[in-house]
């Protein structure tokens, strides 16, 4: 793929791969900016139908235009390719934050709050993200949080998923295979938020039928009693059981910033 162009962008590097697909770095030959590429896992456009849903939550995730979303700049169909391109951000993100052991709380919060703004105004277009996870967290050179994979992950409120969650940042009602809605993203939200603080997410394994079962089933383990309380009692509610018992992501937000740098 090094040296190809796609459309009109030619590809240069390649800057990682997952189960959703893989990231290159691209130069735009009309403006001769930079850019990702990031071209879909085969099996998610294997069929029409695929393509089409890929490629129309691709799209809407066109008018994500935020601080703290990666930017979906382009969506591309070839015929015998699909992809989308997004402004660089950086290859650090806060999976590997999170591998080294707890987040200090003044980064913790920050990070928070920059993932319930992203969140919220995500929401208020009607869009969700539907599988939150540090992967998908990016971290500027300066720190600041942007998250990614809205433009293949994005789904209308209630609508079909493009990608399956993975199970140990399942909510419960997607691991019970009902349709994501924003209290799912919230729930999500809570899940960044414990394991920045702890240092691990609340429920992992090896067996995914026994992960998803821990989700559906079981409340989280308590925090560290260290944690602040207004981050506990935030934290737990994102984590509630029931959707209906989570606040919105701006209300945590607001929530958040209330807590200030800590």
């Amino acid at each position: 793929m090094i040296g190809r162009t796609l459309a009109h962008y030619r590809i240069e590097e390649l800057l990682g791969a997952g189960g959703s697909g893989t990231v290159y770095r691209a130069e735009d030959t009309r403006s001769g900016v930079a850019v990702a590429i990031k071209v879909p896992h085969p099996a998610l456009i294997a069929t029409a139908a695929a393509r089409d849903g890929w490629l129309a939550s691709a799209r809407r995730a066109l008018a994500l235009r935020h601080p703290h979303i990666v930017a979906t700049l382009d969506v591309c169909d070839t015929g015998d390719m699909a992809f989308v391109a997004m402004e660089i951000v950086g290859r650090r993100t806060l999976r590997e934050r999170v591998e080294h052991g707890p987040v200090p709380l003044r980064e913790t919060l920050a990070t928070g709050r920059a993932v319930a703004a992203a969140l919220a105004f995500a929401h208020g277009l009607g869009v969700l993200h539907a599988d939150l996870k540090p992967e998908n967290v990016l971290l500027a050179a300066n720190g600041a949080a942007k998250v990614a994979d809205f433009c293949t992950q994005a789904v209308a409120d209630g609508g079909p998923r493009t990608l399956d969650a993975t199970p140990e940042y399942m909510a419960p009602e997607t691991a019970l295979g009902r349709p994501p809605e924003a209290a799912t993203d919230a729930y999500g939200l809570g899940l960044l938020l414990y394991e920045m603080i702890s240092g691990h997410p609340p429920f992992g394994g090896a067996q995914v039928a026994a992960v998803a079962t821990r989700v559906a089933s079981e409340p989280p383990p308590p925090l560290p009693a260290a944690t602040p309380t207004a981050l506990q009692e935030l934290i737990e509610a994102l984590l509630a059981m029931r959707p209906a018992d989570r606040p919105r992501a701006a209300e945590a937000a607001d929530r958040l910033a209330a807590m200030g740098g800590a």
